[in-house]
């Protein structure tokens, strides 16, 4: 119920040209062509903010996000371009959780 509800919100949030998977057991994949590095940690950000206010039917509950970003301006590949934005996640994790940061 939690990843449906927070899958529909990103895809509510993003474009269509906005690719969205599910590469992990609780990770999502969104890539955003042509997009500058601000444009989408400002997306990411208001999807945080968004899934964070998200009412529950359980009281108790309280879902929120991390989230890593990366800028490949420059063709690498997807390996590096999927370690990198995890090493960003892992950033958010160990820095609180609940927090967007980009891979620097």
């Amino acid at each position: 119920m939690v990843l449906a509800k927070i899958s529909a919100s990103i895809r509510e949030h993003f474009r269509s040209t906005d690719f969205i998977g599910r590469i992990g057991g609780e990770e999502f994949l969104i890539l955003m062509p042509d997009t500058k590095l601000e444009v989408a940690f400002n997306r990411a950000e208001n999807i945080r903010k968004y899934i964070e206010g998200l009412k529950w039917d359980y009281a108790q509950l309280h879902v929120t996000i991390s989230g890593g970003i990366y800028d490949c301006s420059e063709c690498e590949s997807c390996d590096t371009v999927l370690n990198k934005a995890d090493v960003a996640l892992y950033q958010a994790k160990s820095s609180g959780r609940n927090l967007i940061k980009a891979y620097r």
